[in-house]
């Protein structure tokens, strides 16, 4: 029989396949490299939304879930995964930026000016900044300085 940490993480992993097989079931295969590019910044965009619900899943204090598992467990889970969905927020950045850039022929440095004239795509830029402005506080060795 399987302990409450080992269906926890089976129950999280599948969350994830869901999130992949979804996302596959809707795209549409093509050589195109802005295509391609544009497939990892969905995808990556998506896993990324899942693994903040996670986060936050994993430090919201949950009754059953902190017995079960225990809040250490969850402590640390939190931030094995939290550094991966700041890779993944990080990844679907880029690579909407690669495809906005391939797609108005434009160069990096252009196409960054021209998404930051998006109000939408301003307040997402200040959010994924006040995000890994948080993972870097929490890591180890600036806690102990601050």
């Amino acid at each position: 029989m399987k302990t409450a940490s080992e269906r926890l993480r089976a129950g999280l992993a599948a969350g994830a396949v869901l999130v992949t097989l979804l996302w596959a079931a809707q795209v549409h295969p093509s050589a195109r490299p802005d295509e391609l590019i544009g497939a990892a910044a969905h995808l990556s965009g998506l896993l990324a939304g899942y693994g903040i619900l996670v986060m936050l899943f994993l430090m919201a204090r949950v009754p059953a879930v902190e017995h079960g598992v225990g809040a250490d467990r969850l402590a640390r889970w939190h931030a094995f995964g939290g550094r991966w969905v700041l890779v993944l927020c990080g990844a679907h950045g880029l690579f909407a930026l690669v495809v906005y850039a391939l797609r108005t022929g434009t160069d990096l440095l252009t196409a960054t000016g021209a998404m930051f004239r998006y109000p939408a795509l301003i307040a997402a830029f200040a959010g994924g900044a006040l995000l890994a402005g948080a993972g870097l506080i929490s890591v180890r060795a600036v806690r102990r300085r601050v």
